[in-house]
């Protein structure tokens, strides 16, 4: 952000400039999509806080890493943790953690930018393309084919399943609720388990 001070300038929402740090603008619009859990980062500022964003460029990258690591990468969505992107390409999590050649094939989806070395993530559009070179399924790549890969959703043609947001058990499209409000609506592959929101519903509220 110190080597582009233009985007502090206000004309530029968080979202933009977020997508922007991370090589991507057409990013911003999947940003925005966590806003409404974070008016704050969307609210216009005041004369004197645009003045202290220009000077203090630290403060600013602060506010955005926070927003990126507690939202955006918290819920999975653009961006995916190895075991919800296994469980988007319909394989269990488990053989994704069993099987470094499952990691080595993903390795050109891998996210390389702020919070990175934390754990590995991966884009959503990128992992789309390695399925789909492959003909739609992670399973049928040559490197992966000596390997009985588990599968989330066993009907023959699914090819995605998600990873419930409570119980961290991969689930299908069918077991999973229509989500909570804050479940930010950005956030397209965090889903939580309809058993699971039954049951703990209540506690919180919903």
């Amino acid at each position: 952000m110190e080597a582009r001070p233009e985007l502090l300038s206000p004309k530029h929402s968080p979202a933009e400039v977020l997508a922007a740090v991370l090589g991507d603008e057409n990013l911003s619009f999947e940003f925005l999509g966590y806003a409404a859990q974070n008016l704050v980062y969307f609210s216009k500022p005041e004369e004197s806080e645009v003045d202290q964003l220009i000077s203090q460029p630290k403060r600013y990258a602060t506010q955005l890493g926070y927003w990126l690591f507690n939202y955006i990468l918290m819920f999975p969505g653009p961006l995916l943790n190895l075991r919800a992107s296994a469980a988007f390409l319909n394989v269990m999590p488990r053989d994704a953690d069993q099987w470094k050649e499952f990691t080595e094939v993903l390795e050109d989806a891998r996210y390389s930018g702020p919070f990175s070395d934390v754990e590995p993530y991966y884009w959503r559009t990128k992992l789309v393309d390695l399925a789909d070179e492959v003909g739609g399924d992670i399973a049928k790549h040559e490197r992966l084919q000596a390997f009985q890969l588990s599968r989330v959703d066993p009907e023959e043609h699914a090819v995605q399943a998600f990873i419930c947001m409570i119980s961290g058990e991969a689930i299908t499209q069918e077991q999973a609720a229509p989500n909570p409000d804050w479940v930010p609506s950005g956030a397209s592959e965090a889903k939580i388990k309809e058993e699971v929101l039954d049951e703990l519903g209540p506690l919180a509220g919903i």
